[in-house]
């Protein structure tokens, strides 16, 4: 799971509010996937990147180690992703 994460690229989309935001995505298959990292990043900045994602028109990968927040499912419903656990 960890070689998976190591292929984070940073790239500069622009959003449906007209600005350009600088986008950690995660490649898993065929598709891209705004990454969000549970494991080091606060609640604050992650929920940030939820919207920044909803923004650029991109689903959200979460990691999480343990147990996951209760607002991820509420993600996932509106906007996509994918859940990847670590433990």
């Amino acid at each position: 799971m960890r070689t998976m994460l190591k292929n984070i690229e940073k790239v500069v989309i622009k959003g449906f509010s007209g600005v350009e935001h600088v986008v950690e995505v995660i490649r898993i298959g065929n598709e891209k996937y705004v990454y969000i990292d549970l494991t080091r990043e606060n609640e604050e900045k992650s929920l940030g990147k939820i919207i920044l994602a909803y923004d650029v028109g991109m689903k959200c990968a979460i990691v999480v180690n343990g147990e996951k927040p209760s607002w991820i499912n509420d993600v996932f419903k509106s906007i996509g992703g994918i859940l990847i656990e670590t433990n």
